[in-house]
Parts: structure tokens; sequence; C-alpha cells
């Protein structure tokens, strides 16, 4: 690429107008990434309750079948 075309887009001021909110949205995608992964962890926690209560009825019903 010319010299010309390789800085194009850059912006020269610090805080120029088009990116001044450029920060603020970033933090608030983050904040929304951070949720979808405290809202999956949560699910995952329950489904590992869920099948640790499934193995542990099945233990008890297998302790219940050998006094018998």
């Amino acid at each position: 690429p010319k010299v010309d075309e390789f800085g194009a887009g850059v912006c020269k001021k610090k805080k120029c107008e088009r990116h001044r909110n450029w920060y603020k949205i970033q933090l608030q995608e983050i904040a929304f990434a951070k949720d979808e992964v405290r809202q999956g962890m949560r699910k995952l926690d329950d489904e590992e309750k869920a099948v640790r209560d499934r193995a542990r009825i099945r233990w008890l019903e297998g302790e219940e079948e050998e006094e018998q």
C-alpha cells in the first residue's frame, strides 16, 4: 500500500467526535458478555446439581435392594 493509504481512517485527534463513545460502548459489550457467561454458568450448575441428585437417588435405591 502507498504511504497515504496506510494511515487512512486513523484519527489524528485524541478524542475525535466519531469515536467519542467507543470506550463506553466497549464497556457495555463486555458487561453483556459477562452476563451471558454468568447465565451459562448458572445453567451448568443447575444441570450438575440435577445429575448429582439423580446419581444419589440411584445409589440409595441400590442400597435398598441390597438390604432386602
